[in-house]
């Protein structure tokens, strides 16, 4: 299902498709899977604080248009999958600390996982997924 957010969506905005992930895709995941999914979000931090605090931007109209560096890949290289996951739970946070209907927020965001961090960038009409070192 998270797949398909990602392959088949990349036009819709992106607190669209967070939304969509939060209210749809979550809550029809089997209760054999559900504690998968917990366990797998579990070590994802979001940090505010070291987020770069700049003018915001609207993120309202970025489409799901989303690039994942080398770096990022790598923190998931055993399950890609869990990396969009992981990418659409991301999403959610950031839109739940810069809700709509203008999605004001930050351009850069900072997250940590399992201890190693990765940012997402919004760059134009998408966003981009990188470790610190890539940026």
């Amino acid at each position: 299902m998270v797949r398909i957010l990602y392959e088949e969506m990349k036009e819709e905005p992106v607190p669209l498709v967070a939304d969509l992930f939060l209210k749809t895709i979550v809550p029809s995941i089997e209760e054999e899977s559900l504690q998968v999914y917990q366990n797998m979000i579990t070590p994802l931090k979001y940090r505010p604080e070291a987020t770069e605090d700049d003018i915001p931007e609207s993120w309202r109209d970025v489409k799901n248009n989303i690039y994942f560096t080398k770096g990022y890949t790598d923190i998931f290289k055993d399950n890609m999958i869990s990396g969009l996951w992981i990418a659409y739970f991301s999403f959610t946070k950031i839109f739940e600390k810069y809700p709509g209907p203008d999605f004001l927020a930050p351009y850069m965001h900072v997250f940590t996982y399992k201890r190693k961090k990765f940012w997402i960038t919004k760059e134009a009409d998408r966003v981009i997924f990188s470790t610190p070192d890539e940026y």
